[in-house]
């Protein structure tokens, strides 16, 4: 299940997260796919411009932590699937995700697409092959 998780999530890299930045020489409102919004944030993580800029569109605000949560997901399972099953209970708070998205302001998920939730089920996979783990882990004992 972990696995299965971690599998959308990298698929959901090719999906069209959000509209609410855009790349230069893009036609207006071409939303960006998750592997560009990702780019565009690392890339610009010591530009104050840019930081400014993101901090002036109240739509854009939350992307740096959703940048954040998907390097955490992308790099997080596949390190504690090698781990004992018991680091499984990591995984679990992931599930959380969906919740959150649902509690952001209307104005910021009025620019997310479809590819957000594609990726909002990534986390809930690996929230549930984390559960699966730790109960496996527990009966084992």
């Amino acid at each position: 299940m972990t696995w299965l998780g971690w599998s959308l999530a990298v698929v959901s890299l090719f999906l069209p997260v959000s509209r609410a930045v855009e790349l230069a020489g893009t036609p207006i409102g071409t939303p960006l796919v998750g592997w560009e919004a990702l780019t565009t944030i690392a890339q610009n993580m010591f530009n104050v411009w840019f930081w400014m800029a993101m901090i002036a569109k109240p739509a854009a605000q939350w992307l740096p932590i959703l940048a954040a949560a998907t390097f955490l997901l992308l790099l997080l399972p596949p390190v504690l699937l090698a781990a004992d099953d018991r680091a499984g209970c990591c995984l679990i708070p992931f599930g959380i995700v969906p919740v959150v998205l649902g509690l952001l302001p209307p104005h910021f998920q009025a620019t997310l697409c479809w590819g957000v939730w594609a990726w909002a089920a990534a986390f809930v996979l690996v929230s549930i092959g984390g559960l699966a783990r730790t109960l496996a882990a527990a009966a084992d004992v």
